[in-house]
């Protein structure tokens, strides 16, 4: 569901979590702005490339990003939405060694497993809460 211009004018600032790929390890991360545009655009060799342009929660000036490789984006409204992408991930093998808690990843740095299993758990909630997707650009392979 990629549109190709922005449905929002600069003036309007809706509250939105915005969930991407941009975690230390490639994983889901969620920030809560206010929205202020949306949309495609051409970026270098990318024709439809998504772009967003928002306000950070507690802050003046706007900042935005554009993502051309291998996007990964999802713009739902409002902020407690009850989705949080820590909850997405289950935790694997712990173990103690001389008092320090080492954990281990399932899956590696910027795989897109990661990504897929966000999704697994995303879309139900999604569907169930009715809540309203902005803009999605979701593609796993």
């Amino acid at each position: 569901m990629v549109k190709e211009k922005s449905e929002f004018a600069k003036a309007d600032k809706k509250k939105v979590s915005i969930y991407r790929t941009g975690g230390m390890m490639g994983e889901v991360i969620k920030e809560e702005v206010y929205l202020l545009e949306c949309g495609t655009r051409k970026y270098a060799q990318y024709n439809d490339a998504p772009y967003v342009k928002y306000i950070q929660k507690r802050k003046r000036k706007a900042t935005g990003f554009v993502k051309g490789y291998n996007p990964y984006l999802l713009i739902v409204e409002g902020w407690d939405n009850g989705i949080d992408p820590k909850d997405a991930f289950v935790k694997c093998d712990e173990e103690i060694v001389n008092g320090i808690t080492w954990s281990r990843s399932r899956h590696l740095s910027f795989s897109d497993d990661y990504k897929t299993e966000f999704n697994d758990v995303i879309n139900p909630i999604l569907e169930s809460k009715k809540l309203k997707v902005l803009f999605d650009v979701r593609e796993v392979d």
